[in-house]
């Protein structure tokens, strides 16, 4: 794909096309007097990456989320856990350059040629440095987040970003890359369940799980995939999404509860409620859970 092609607004006007639909959501203003055809809809991602292609400078790169999703990391489309916004997308630029557009945040960098690709002719960040990118300015809990889902999509590997982060030594936010890769795994199905590992680890302080492993009895036959799990005390840790609401969903989370209850594991569930307002609670039952799976008699299930 090229960079965005706009148009002068008289030029469409005399093509038929009216103030009223250049203000619509077909179109969109790159400049003054300059519009382009944006027809995605507007919670599509692809839309404001368009857009940011429209106003950047030819001698920097996106970067961010944006350029994850272009990399092939779909799950990393821009919107925050927090409150379902979404970011703005990231540009790298060089040192001479400054742009201050609500469209865009900035890092002023340097840029390596190792480090770029294109997305048709638009220049973009190579994966490790995108995963790079998002890490270093944020959290170790989103930083985990986000290595993971790179992990999933596998785009990144640890050993890539292991290998990548130490020629960045001295750069802002290495240590919070650093803590986010001994904690990654791309096993983790999905971003709350990297979340809920990181409540686990970290804040709760239990032994690192195993992640999304078959769990049969004792004669073999499977029983169920928890999203967590301690080998050692027999803890289980499950996150609940939206879906496991549905009645067939949650018959079937069910059943297999008791399956793994009934050899002798203990589950705990969480929801995102727990996860964004009710830690301190997630934590107490992460801790009352390990204390009742230690109790138990081991042991009747295998891996």
């Amino acid at each position: 794909m090229a960079f965005r092609t706009t148009t002068r607004r008289s030029s469409l006007i005399k093509l038929g096309i009216s103030d009223s639909e250049l203000r619509g959501p077909l179109w969109r203003r790159a400049t003054h007097g300059h519009y382009y055809f944006a027809p995605n809809d507007q919670d599509d991602p692809m839309r404001p990456i368009h857009d940011a292609i429209g106003f950047m400078p030819r001698d920097c790169a996106i970067s961010g989320w944006a350029a994850a999703y272009l990399n092939g990391a779909r799950e990393l489309d821009g919107r925050r856990w927090s409150d379902g916004g979404r970011d703005p997308v990231l540009l790298v630029l060089p040192k001479h350059r400054q742009i201050r557009r609500k469209e865009f945040a900035t890092v002023r960098a340097p840029l390596a040629d190792s480090e770029l690709t294109t997305w048709g002719s638009v220049p973009i960040t190579k994966p490790e440095r995108t995963c790079f990118e998002m890490m270093r300015r944020t959290t170790v809990e989103e930083a985990v987040v986000v290595l993971d889902a790179m992990l999933r999509a596998g785009v990144v590997s640890l050993d890539g970003m292991r290998g990548f982060l130490p020629g960045k030594a001295g750069w802002n936010g290495v240590p919070i890359a650093r803590a986010a890769l001994d904690l990654a795994d791309g096993r983790a199905a999905s971003g709350p369940e990297s979340r809920l590992r990181y409540v686990w680890q970290v804040e709760a302080g239990l032994p690192k799980p195993a992640v999304n492993v078959a769990v049969l009895d004792s004669s073999g036959i499977f029983a169920g995939i928890p999203d967590l799990l301690d080998e050692a005390s027999g803890l289980v840790g499950e996150y609940d999404g939206g879906q496991h609401r549905e009645l067939v969903q949650h018959t079937n989370d069910n059943a297999r509860e008791e399956r793994l209850e009934s050899l002798g594991l203990v589950v705990v569930r969480a929801t995102s409620v727990d996860l964004k307002s009710r830690r301190t609670q997630l934590v107490a039952r992460l801790h009352s859970g390990y204390q009742r799976a230690r109790g138990r008699d081991r042991r009747s299930w295998q891996l």
